[in-house]
């Protein structure tokens, strides 16, 4: 639940590690810190682990929305489109990890023995981990230990931290070894449709964008397209391309002096007043009172 997104040429997200040169990211955050109390839809190679310390939070996995309770956490497998967001405004403090599987091992072997029968399983989009249960609880005591090693920075941190990964994998693959080959959960059809879709908006925000345009490129027709669209994202089509460009456009405001009007057209919004008019209703104030209250 990265807040900045850039986009791969798979169309997946660039995930911005806290060491651009190692691939690991690791942090405390609110909802709070979020616009209001949602990330953006996304995607990526990486797993995801997000683990609420005090409150709770709504995460939406390829249009599944599950509920992480305080003390309980979450296992986003790879490639799965996700967000999370706070359905009744109340604040959640939580843990976000993911991380590149080469840090677990590189050898072959071990790779096609304990993680690809796990992310490239297209019947495991996620595990939900319970923190009264025994085996489940493990694992989150382990993320909480790697936390910590990596909050201390004492010399040698990363090593300490990547070196939990493979214990910590170790206890994930306990608790769904026994299900690898039993999942009855048919994988969605749907899906790759709305990958696509999302990432023709990704890619082609900065132009003006039809319904049709966005349905052809998840090659359905225009009510599927929107049906696709509530039922991962809850949104239109529409109000996510809109969501879009004003998260690109805050990056705009933050990041550099170019005049509103240059901003509203450099992300898709036919005129500057539009633009104002969107962002008011959905980050609730101005542009130009976001600029100055950074």
């Amino acid at each position: 639940m990265v807040n900045s997104i850039h986009i791969l040429k798979d169309d997946s997200e660039i995930v911005h590690y806290n060491n651009p040169n190692i691939p690991f990211y690791i942090r405390k955050r609110r909802l709070t810190q979020y616009e209001n109390m949602e990330g953006l839809c996304h995607w990526h190679e990486d797993v995801e682990y997000i683990r609420s310390y005090q409150g709770y939070m709504t995460y939406n996995i390829n249009g599944e929305k599950l509920h992480i309770r305080e003390g309980d956490a979450l296992f986003v497998n790879s490639r799965q489109i996700h967000y999370g967001y706070s359905e009744d405004k109340t604040d959640c403090s939580f843990l976000c990890v993911v991380f590149r599987l080469q840090l677990i091992t590189t050898n072959q072997e071990l790779l096609e023995k304990y993680v690809y029968p796990i992310t490239q399983n297209s019947q495991l989009p996620y595990l939900y981990l319970q923190g009264d249960c025994a085996r489940e609880a493990e694992i989150i005591r382990l993320f909480d230990e790697l936390y910590d090693s990596y909050s201390r920075k004492e010399s040698g941190y990363e090593l300490l931290t990547i070196g939990k990964l493979p214990m910590l994998w170790y206890a994930l693959f306990q608790v769904v070894k026994e299900h690898l080959f039993t999942y009855e959960k048919i994988a969605d059809q749907d899906l790759p449709a709305q990958r696509n879709m999302v990432s023709f908006i990704h890619h082609q925000y900065t132009r003006k964008l039809s319904l049709e345009e966005i349905a052809e490129a998840g090659n359905v027709c225009r009510s599927k397209c929107c049906q696709i669209f509530r039922k991962y994202l809850n949104k239109t089509p529409v109000e996510f391309l809109n969501a879009y460009r004003l998260e690109v456009s805050m990056r705009y405001l933050t990041d550099t002096s170019m005049s509103i009007t240059e901003i509203a057209l450099a992300c898709g919004f036919q005129s500057s007043s539009y633009y104002a008019e969107m962002f008011q209703k959905y980050k609730g104030c101005t542009p130009t009172q976001y600029r100055q209250n950074l």
